[in-house]
């Protein structure tokens, strides 16, 4: 998400190397996912990725499912505090939006990005011609949901537990990790994750 610090080490750019060579394989317009919990550092690894393909002469873009949600963060723990945490899942993101920018990605035509303004605190659209762009890598908790659907080429789940990802979280400065509320929903979150591992080329 815009705003976000991200902590990229030496394994984030390691990774990235070793998956350079099973995603330059792939058809251009392919499309790479990268799914797992929050705090398994799917942002650092999509930046890592970019730019050694950059380095090899191939253009990516990168779309974050954080910026992607239904409705916005300001107002989702208010809706699933009313609702319950079953509302918590691959329903709370927008996939038609998600699923006409790919489509449009590989026609090669013009697609919209749903992204949240840090300044505004809102969302706003962004165009980009996607001509010239050889891959698209949508990272995200359920990005590798997109493979159910035949829209991920090459899907990546990155493990990790509850308990890292509340401590990665405090490091971002997000959230009140000591909340308890914001602890179950990081349980069921993981729980959802995990569901999708099964749609993996390949688990790290």
């Amino acid at each position: 998400m815009i705003g976000d610090y991200v902590f990229i080490t030496n394994q984030d750019k390691k990774r990235a190397k070793i998956l350079l060579s099973k995603i330059t394989i792939l058809p251009t317009k392919s499309v790479v996912t990268i799914g797992g919990g929050s705090g398994t550092k799917k942002s650092e690894l999509e930046i890592c990725i970019q730019e050694v393909l950059y380095k090899n002469n191939i253009l990516s873009l990168g779309i974050s499912l954080d910026d992607c949600y239904s409705l916005h963060f300001n107002f989702r723990n208010d809706e699933r505090k009313t609702k319950g945490l079953k509302t918590i899942g691959t329903k709370e993101i927008n996939w038609i939006l998600v699923k006409t920018a790919i489509k449009n990605f590989k026609k090669g035509k013009k697609l919209s990005l749903q992204v949240i303004n840090k300044y505004t605190n809102s969302f706003m659209l962004e165009t980009v011609d996607s001509r010239g762009i050889q891959y698209l890598i949508v990272e995200g908790l359920y990005a590798n949901y997109l493979k159910k659907f035949g829209l991920s080429d090459y899907a990546i789940h990155l493990t990790g537990t509850p308990e890292q990802t509340l401590k990665f979280r405090k490091r971002r400065n997000k959230e009140n990790e000591i909340d308890k509320f914001r602890k179950k929903v990081v349980q069921k979150e993981y729980q959802e994750v995990l569901k999708l591992k099964k749609y993996a080329d390949i688990v790290l």
